[in-house]
């Protein structure tokens, strides 16, 4: 899913984006204003995580960034980002370059992590990989 999509996905939701200049965040989601504030410095493939990351802040109901919430947020934008027919298919090309998954599946490290710590993914893109051996 592009950022186009995300952004549409947030208008659908009547969440506000805003561009940040100058800023130290990559991203906040603002609840009480219903406003995801983005760094106006980021790269496209940063953009699209983070805009997808503060999106699931928005749809778990977080008002905080505390540890469980911010993984929580990144397993909910990573499960949007990616799917274990994306990851399998890296995980053939590039078998020992997580790096170049990342380049290739326009995502950021942590999201890419973020979807392999979650056992059913690993589990889903490892049979995958079975099935098109």
């Amino acid at each position: 899913m592009h950022l186009f999509h995300f952004e549409n996905l947030a208008w659908l939701a009547g969440i506000d984006i805003r561009k940040r200049r100058n800023w130290d965040f990559a991203g906040m989601w603002y609840p009480d204003r219903s406003l995801i504030a983005l760094n106006h410095d980021l790269t496209a493939d940063k953009e699209r995580c983070v805009l997808a990351h503060e999106l699931a802040h928005a749809a778990l109901g977080h008002d905080c960034d505390d540890g469980p919430n911010e993984r929580a947020a990144d397993q909910w934008a990573a499960n949007l980002l990616l799917t274990a027919e994306q990851v399998a298919r890296c995980a053939r090309i590039w078998p020992d370059n997580p790096e170049k998954w990342c380049e290739e599946l326009e995502v950021t490290s942590d999201i890419l992590k973020a979807w392999m710590e979650q056992p059913a993914n690993y589990a889903q893109a490892e049979r995958r990989l079975w099935l098109a051996s």
